[in-house]
This record gives C-alpha cells, sequence and structure tokens, in this order.
C-alpha cells in the first residue's frame, strides 16, 4: 500500500486571484499524479468552511488538517511536506 495515498490537500481560494489560481493548477496536477485527495474551497460558496478555519488569506493550502502554506510555493515544496 502506498502511504501517500492517505493525504489530504485542502486549498482555500477565492474568485479573481491569480496566485489561487496557480497554486489550483499545481496542487490538483500533483494529486493526480499521486493519487492524493484534493478538495478546494471557494470563499463565496464555503463560506463556512473558510470560518471554521479562520481562514482570512487566499490561497491557503492545507496538509491533513495542518496549514502548510499562505500563498504560492512550489511542488517541490510541496513534496517536502507529503513526504515528512
Amino acid at each position: 500500500m502506498n502511504i501517500m495515498t492517505s493525504h489530504t490537500i485542502e486549498v482555500f481560494v477565492e474568485r479573481g486571484c491569480k496566485a489561487c489560481c496557480v497554486v489550483i493548477s499545481l496542487v490538483t496536477s500533483y494529486a493526480q499524479k499521486r493519487k492524493l485527495i484534493l478538495r478546494i474551497f471557494d470563499r463565496e460558496q464555503d463560506a463556512q468552511v473558510f470560518a471554521d478555519r479562520n481562514v482570512v488569506v487566499c490561497p491557503a493550502t492545507y496538509i491533513n488538517n495542518r496549514l502548510a502554506f499562505y500563498g504560492e510555493f512550489t511542488e517541490e515544496a510541496l513534496g517536502k511536506l507529503i513526504r515528512s
């Protein structure tokens, strides 16, 4: 069994945010290649989830329910957190 399949990536985004688009593209590709769970939350559609997590800055990326990044990041940086 591949340990990586147990990881969940959650990205909190808002419409019109260029950095959000970059992060969505990166994590979507990364998650598909590694068969990870990916959830994307939109500030307008998922306001309650934003409130529950106290997310005010977008994009905000969580790995396994822990804040990993605010803003843009590299695939290498994401990989290091997933492997640790």
